[in-house]
C-alpha cells in the first residue's frame, strides 16, 4: 500500500496532546500544573454543584406576597433555591411533613409504599375551619357523586356551600422531574401566604397535592445523573449524562404507571386509587415533562374525544387553559395546546380522573434533567424555570377552580345524575362475566372493577337473560349465566369508566377517522398518541357477554370482595386413612404456574398432568399439579398450603391416587415430575426497559421463579450452559427502511448463539412444554438444546 503523507499541522496537535498527558501524569499526585496544590483542601477533592450553576440561578420567589414565616420555605430543606436541584424523595417527604408540622391549613396522608418501601403521600391543603370538618366535606362531596337518594334540596345546597376538590398530582413519570419540585413550591405558597386571593381559593377548594407519584423512578434518574456529573456544565441536551438505560421513567418494575391507571397492576396504582376516591375530586391535574427542545403543552385536548368523557370537559378545557395561557402570557413563556395529546385513550392520569367526573388536565413541560442545556437559539434554559413553570400551570388552574367552583359542582352532579338516570340512552345495558373460564383472572378483574367504584353483582343460581353479544361478534338470543358470574350494570355512578373498562369496540367518530387517513396518506403524520383499541375482557380472555337488563330479585346480591384470601383446603375424607396421599392444583387457574414455581422453591417434588383428570370428587384440567406424599418428606402440608396462599389458589387435598372412572390414576405415566428452570432474562440497551420490566415483574411476582439478569452489552461473556430458558425482550424502537433488521436484539442473528464452544450446543424457539412456566409473557423465549 501506498503510504499515505499526515498533513504538518495534524502531527504537531497530537505532539502537543501527548505532551500535555506526559506533563499531568508525571506531575505529583494532588498537585496541578507547576506544583500548586489541587482543591480547596490540598486533597484534590472539589464539590460538585448538582443543578443549576449558581450564577445562573435567579432566586426571585416563585409566587410574589407576603408569606407566614413560620411556615419553612423549600430551601430549608434543600439547602438552595428552590428548584436549583432536583429534590430527593425523601427530601420531599421530609418537607411535606415539616410543613403539615408547621401549618394548621395542611395534613399530611401516607396512603401506601412503593416496590423498594418508600412512602406514598399526599397532603391535603384547605382552610383551618376546613380541615376540622374535613370528613362532613367528602361526604358531602360523596352524595354528589352518588346522588340516587338525594332529594333536591339537600343537592342545591351542597352545591352552594361545598368546597370543590382538587387533586394535583406530579411526576408518574419517574424522569419526568419539573413536577415533583413544583409540587414543594405550590403547597408551601398555599400553606404559608397571607394573600387574601389564596386564603379565598382555600375557602373554596380541598386542594390534595400527590407530591410524587413515582419515587423508585425518580431516584433512579436522580442517581444516573448525579453520578454522571462533572465539575464543568454540560449543556447538551442529548448527552448521556441526562440518563441512561433504563432511565426513570418506570417504576422498580418499570411499569409505565400513566397506563396503569384501568388495571392497577402496581401497587403505586392501587394506593393512589383508595387515596384518590375519598376525595371525589373535580379537578385532577397530571404533571409530565416532554422533549427537551419544545416549550410547554396543556389542554385542552385534541380529537378524537372518547364518547364515555363528560360532556361539558371540552368546554371547562377551554375555560381552565385560557386562564393557563393568561398566566404564562404575564411572563411571557412560550406555549401551546391542541396539537397533540388527543382525549382518545382512557388509562392515563387525566383521563381517569375525567372519566371519574373530574376536569382532567395534562401538563408537559420540556424536561432536561435536572440541569441546564442550551437551546437551538443559543439560549440557556435553567432547571428552576421548568420548575417555575408547573408552579405557575398548578396555581392558575387552582385559581380557575376556586373561581367557578358552583358551576362545576353543578355540572359534576350533572353528569352523576345522568349516569344514574334510567332516562339515558344505554343505561339499561348490562355486561355478565361468565365464570369459570379463568378464575384467577375474574378475581383480578373484579377486583379491578370494584378498586376504582364500579358496582359488580353476582349470580347466586341459573340466571336467564335475553339476547347478548360477545367481544367476538357472537350472538345468542337467550344467555344462560351460572351460579357464581358477575354482571355489572352500567346505570350506576361510575358509569363511564365502566364503559371504558368493559367495552368491546369503542368507536372513533367518522370525522376524525376522514382526517386521520388524510393525513397519513398526505403527510404521514397522525394526530393518534397511543393504542386504539382495549377490552380488559378481550385482554383477559375472559367470557364476556353485552345484554340488557338490570340486576334485581334474590338470585343477584351486590359483589363486596372477601376480607379473606383463598386458602388451601381438605377435600373430604382426606384425613382418613394416613391422611391425603396427594395435592392438587387445577391447571386452569393461571396461578398454578405460580404455585408449580413457589413449591419447587420450598423443596417440593411437583408433578404436571398431560390428561384431564378426576380425583376427591373433582374434575381437573390437563396441565393441573399434584404433590405427593410419597415423592416429598417433612411438613409437606405447611409447605403445599404456603405455595398456594402466596399464588392464590386452592390446593385440594385427595385422599385415593385412584381415579373414580377410566381416567388415569395419580401414580401413572400421565403425571410427569417438572425440573425447576433455570431462567436468563436479557437486559441492557438496546433492549426496551418496559418490556422487559412487564417481563421481570411478570416472572419475579406474579410466578415466583429467580431470574437472572443478563446483559446485553457484554452478553458474549455469559455462559449460556448455565440456563435452561432466555427470555429475549423486543429491542427498542424499530429499524431505519434502509437497514435490515433480522432481530429486534442485534446480536440474536443465528442459532447458534454460545460465545464459548458452538460444538457443545444451540438454541431452538421453546415448544409450548419446554418453558410452560414462562407462559403469559411476551418476548422471545428460547430454550438451549445440548447437544449429546
Amino acid at each position: 500500500m501506498t503510504p499515505t503523507r499526515r498533513p504538518r499541522g495534524t502531527r504537531a496537535s497530537l505532539v502537543l496532546v501527548l505532551g500535555v498527558l506526559v506533563t499531568l501524569l508525571l506531575a505529583p499526585a494532588g498537585h496541578g500544573q507547576g506544583g500548586r496544590p489541587r482543591g480547596d483542601d490540598g486533597t484534590g477533592f472539589r464539590p460538585l454543584r448538582f443543578g443549576d450553576p449558581q450564577e445562573l440561578v435567579d432566586a426571585a420567589p416563585f409566587f410574589a406576597g407576603e408569606h407566614d414565616t413560620r411556615v419553612p420555605p423549600p430551601e430549608a430543606v434543600l439547602g438552595q433555591a428552590h428548584g436549583s436541584r432536583l429534590a430527593r424523595h425523601d427530601e420531599i417527604v421530609d418537607y411535606m411533613r415539616r410543613l403539615a408540622a408547621a401549618s394548621d391549613r395542611v395534613t399530611l396522608r401516607p396512603h401506601g409504599r412503593t416496590h423498594e418501601g418508600r412512602p406514598l403521600l399526599h397532603v391535603v391543603i384547605t382552610l383551618p375551619e376546613h380541615q376540622a370538618r374535613l370528613d362532613e366535606i367528602l361526604d358531602g362531596l360523596g352524595k354528589l357523586a352518588d346522588p340516587r337518594g338525594l332529594d333536591a334540596a339537600e343537592a342545591q345546597r351542597l352545591v352552594e356551600t361545598s368546597p370543590a376538590a382538587a387533586w394535583m398530582g406530579y411526576s408518574i413519570h419517574g424522569d419526568e422531574l419539573s413536577g415533583a419540585d413544583a409540587s414543594l413550591a405550590v403547597a408551601w405558597h398555599l400553606a404559608s401566604s397571607t394573600d387574601p386571593a389564596v386564603l379565598e381559593l382555600l375557602r373554596e377548594v380541598v386542594v390534595v397535592i400527590d407530591p410524587c407519584l413515582n419515587p423508585d423512578g425518580r431516584q433512579r434518574i436522580l442517581t444516573l445523573v448525579e453520578q454522571a456529573t462533572g465539575a464543568v456544565t454540560n449543556l447538551d441536551h442529548a448527552s448521556m449524562q441526562r440518563g441512561r438505560w433504563p432511565w426513570g421513567r418506570g417504576n422498580h418494575y418499570l411499569f409505565d404507571m400513566n397506563r396503569d391507571w384501568l388495571t392497577g397492576s402496581q401497587p403505586e396504582t392501587r394506593a393512589r386509587w383508595a387515596a384518590a376516591r375519598r376525595y371525589h375530586p373535580q379537578l385532577f391535574v397530571d404533571a409530565h415533562e416532554m422533549g427537551a427542545l419544545d416549550t410547554y403543552l396543556f389542554y385542552p385536548q385534541a380529537s378524537p374525544f372518547n364518547p364515555h368523557l363528560p360532556g361539558r370537559l371540552a368546554a371547562w378545557q377551554k375555560r381552565f387553559g385560557d386562564e393557563q395561557a393568561a398566566a404564562f402570557d404575564a411572563y411571557g413563556w412560550p406555549y401551546y395546546t391542541r396539537e397533540w395529546a388527543d382525549a382518545w385513550a382512557p388509562f392515563y392520569s387525566d383521563a381517569w380522573g375525567s372519566l371519574g367526573g373530574a376536569i382532567g388536565i395534562l401538563y408537559e413541560q420540556a424536561g432536561i434533567s435536572g440541569f441546564p442545556l442550551e437551546l437551538p437559539s443559543g439560549r440557556l434554559r435553567t432547571y428552576r424555570e421548568t420548575v417555575h413553570h408547573q408552579a405557575v400551570s398548578s396555581l392558575a388552574n387552582l385559581n380557575t377552580l376556586a373561581a367557578n367552583r358552583q358551576e362545576i359542582l353543578a355540572d359534576y352532579l350533572a353528569h352523576k345524575r345522568a349516569a344514574v338516570s334510567a332516562e339515558t340512552e344505554g343505561n339499561d345495558r348490562l355486561f355478565v362475566l361468565v365464570a369459570g373460564r379463568h378464575p384467577s383472572r375474574e378475581r383480578d378483574l373484579v377486583m379491578d372493577l370494584l378498586s376504582q367504584e364500579i358496582e359488580v353483582w353476582q349470580t347466586s343460581d341459573h340466571l336467564q337473560l335475553g339476547a347478548a353479544t360477545d367481544g367476538r361478534g357472537g350472538r345468542v338470543d337467550a344467555l344462560d349465566v351460572p351460579p357464581g358470574s358477575y354482571l355489572v350494570p352500567v346505570r350506576q355512578p361510575m358509569r363511564a369508566r365502566a364503559l371504558s373498562l368493559l367495552q368491546f369496540d369503542v368507536q372513533i367518530d367518522e370525522e376524525t377517522l376522514v382526517k386521520e387517513r388524510r393525513d397519513l396518506e398526505t403527510k404521514n403524520e397522525t394526530r393518534l398518541y397511543d393504542v386504539t383499541a382495549w377490552s380488559a375482557p378481550l385482554l383477559a380472555d375472559l367470557e364476556g357477554w353485552w345484554t340488557t337488563g338490570e340486576p334485581a330479585g334474590e338470585r343477584l346480591t351486590r359483589f363486596a370482595w372477601p376480607d379473606a384470601g383463598l386458602e388451601a383446603t381438605a377435600d373430604g375424607d382426606a384425613d382418613a386413612a394416613g391422611g391425603p396421599v396427594a395435592w392438587v392444583v387445577d391447571g386452569a387457574d393461571d396461578g398454578a404456574v405460580s404455585f408449580a414455581a413457589r413449591a419447587m422453591t420450598a423443596g417440593l417434588q411437583v408433578a404436571v398432568s398431560d390428561k384431564a383428570f378426576r380425583s376427591g370428587g373433582r374434575a381437573f384440567s390437563r396441565g393441573s399439579l399434584i404433590v405427593r406424599r410419597a415423592d416429598n418428606e417433612g411438613d409437606i402440608a405447611g409447605r403445599v398450603d404456603a405455595a398456594a396462599d402466596a399464588a392464590v389458589v386452592t390446593a385440594y387435598a385427595t385422599p385415593s391416587g385412584r381415579s373414580p372412572d377410566d381416567g388415569p390414576d395419580l401414580g401413572g405415566g400421565h403425571f410427569l415430575l417438572l425440573q425447576r428452570p433455570r431462567v436468563g432474562l436479557v437486559n441492557n440497551a438496546p433492549v426496551a426497559s418496559d418490556v422487559f420490566g412487564h417481563l421481570w415483574h411478570h416472572l419475579d411476582q406474579n410466578v415466583g421463579v429467580p431470574v437472572a439478569h443478563l446483559d446485553a452489552q457484554a452478553f458474549g461473556w455469559v455462559d449460556l450452559r448455565r440456563y435452561d430458558v432466555i427470555v429475549l425482550p423486543p429491542g427498542l424502537g424499530g429499524c431505519a427502511p434502509e437497514l435490515s433488521c433480522p432481530s429486534p436484539i442485534p446480536w440474536v442473528r443465528r442459532a447458534d448463539l454460545s460465545p464459548f464452544d458452538p460444538s457443545w450446543g444451540r438454541f431452538e424457539r421453546a415448544e409450548p412444554g419446554k418453558a410452560f412456566l414462562i407462559s403469559g409473557i411476551s418476548g422471545e423465549i428460547w430454550t438451549v438444546a445440548r447437544d449429546k
